[in-house]
């Protein structure tokens, strides 16, 4: 992953985003997420017949083991977890983001 971020106007790239502060790296992973996930409650069709949504953007992903891949080694283990701690509350079946059809 190469990506780079914005935080306060500047670019910066993964490797450095270590260098940040928590409230940027929290804010540069929760900007992140959105950008590529969304709760199926919001945006998917659910199917009661089958007793569940339609993954037709795929699914269902995991945000700790999403978080862990993408920005795991470059920020610490105890941000992610709070994050997806935060996030979890929020959408607990996540798919992919409807917008984002890459």
């Amino acid at each position: 992953m190469s990506e780079t971020f914005m935080i306060n106007h500047k670019k910066v790239p993964l490797k450095s985003l270590q260098y940040n502060s928590k409230a940027n790296q929290l804010e540069v992973m929760r900007n992140w997420f959105y950008e590529h996930y969304e709760d199926l409650v919001n945006a998917y069709p659910y199917n009661s017949r089958e007793g569940g949504y339609a993954y037709i953007y795929g699914g269902p992903y995991d945000a700790d083991e999403e978080h862990q891949a993408n920005f795991g080694g470059f920020v610490k283990d105890d941000y992610i977890k709070d994050l997806v701690g935060e996030l979890q509350a929020d959408c607990f079946e996540l798919s992919g983001n409807s917008n984002n059809t890459d």
